[in-house]
């Protein structure tokens, strides 16, 4: 009930029956992992975060619980804390393409030119594993962005997007290259794309705050230009 209601756009409904679910079976590893999965959807990682941990301490051997955990803090910027997991992860599950294609965006996030170093080889080892994976080429491209590759970042990110199977954070990154780029104007149609689309998003927070500071005259442009 909670994922037909949130698609149908009634967030409040969709969190009453969620929150229903947990109260009538808190010890359930399933419940738990989807009430974190749909609030960090919501750019609830606080939150997001209880319920990982819950899940977790249910079954420490879960992988869902993990991953969703080193996502939680990737969200809340405690990126120490989800490299850590992540790495734990990755030693485990070598082959698990989710945890591999996340620690790479992790480091880079991070403020060390040897983590950036390594972010880059990882992602580009990543690439020539799977040469035709959208998620893994908008990380790539990510990791370019991080390293001021603004050139490579957009060729890589545009390709993902126009192709439509990029994920909301890959359009939010294309957004972000094209304004240090000097492009402003195209941030928002890709930010409202983003936040539409019915997937995990990790950047939903900073989205929603980069389209609020750029006001209603921008959200109206953008939808002239979308339609015309």
């Amino acid at each position: 009930m909670a994922r037909l209601y949130t698609e149908a756009g009634d967030v409040k409904k969709a969190e009453d029956w969620i929150d229903y679910a947990v109260k009538t079976a808190p010890q359930s590893l399933g419940v738990r992992i989807a009430r974190a999965a749909w609030r960090l959807d919501r750019g609830r990682a606080q939150e997001a975060q209880v319920d990982a941990a819950a899940a977790a301490r249910i079954d420490p051997r879960s992988s869902d619980a993990r991953s969703l955990l080193g996502l939680a803090a990737r969200a809340r910027k405690d990126l120490a804390r989800a490299e850590v997991v992540l790495e734990a992860l990755d030693r485990e599950l070598p082959g698990d393409a989710g945890v591999s294609n996340q620690l790479p965006q992790v480091q880079a996030e991070q403020g060390d030119d040897a983590k950036w170093r390594r972010a880059l080889e990882l992602a580009e080892e990543l690439v020539r594993q799977a040469p035709d994976n959208a998620e893994i080429q908008a990380t790539l491209g990510t990791v370019y962005h991080r390293l001021r590759r603004l050139d490579e970042a957009e060729s890589l990110l545009q390709a993902v997007v126009t192709s439509g199977r990029g994920s909301p954070d890959a359009a939010y990154i294309l957004a972000r290259v094209a304004s240090d780029r000097g492009h402003p104007e195209a941030a928002p149609p890709l930010l409202e794309a983003a936040l539409a689309a019915p997937r995990l998003f990790l950047g939903s927070e900073e989205a929603r705050r980069w389209l609020d500071r750029r006001g209603p005259a921008s959200r109206s442009a953008s939808g002239l230009r979308k339609g015309s």
